[in-house]
């Protein structure tokens, strides 16, 4: 995972990778939106956050506007020091050594 996100942070994106992370989260977006609760869910999260149930629109103009260099930049700010999360007994903290 730490391969992964170092490489969000150095190096820019393919035109089809790009391509394939805006498809995939334009079509998680869309699946998420099936019933009328998922509906007003999603939008009483908009007005609830003060972008308007016409957010709903722009969100996927927003997203194809995504450019690599945009992305690498986004990463960059946003992923700047790694950290573990560990689920389990108290025993697995301290054998990773992070207690």
């Amino acid at each position: 995972m730490q391969q992964e996100v170092d490489r969000l942070r150095s190096v820019l994106l393919t035109a089809d990778e790009m391509q394939a992370a805006k498809n995939k989260l334009l079509g998680q977006y869309a699946l998420g939106k099936q019933t009328n609760g998922q509906i007003a869910q999603i939008f009483g999260l908009y007005e609830t956050l003060g972008l308007g149930i016409k957010f709903d629109e722009q969100f996927q103009e927003y997203v194809a506007g995504v450019t690599a260099e945009g992305a690498r930049e986004a990463a960059q700010a946003c992923f700047t020091e790694p950290y573990v999360s560990l689920v389990g007994p108290a025993i697995a903290v301290e054998q990773a050594g992070l207690k």
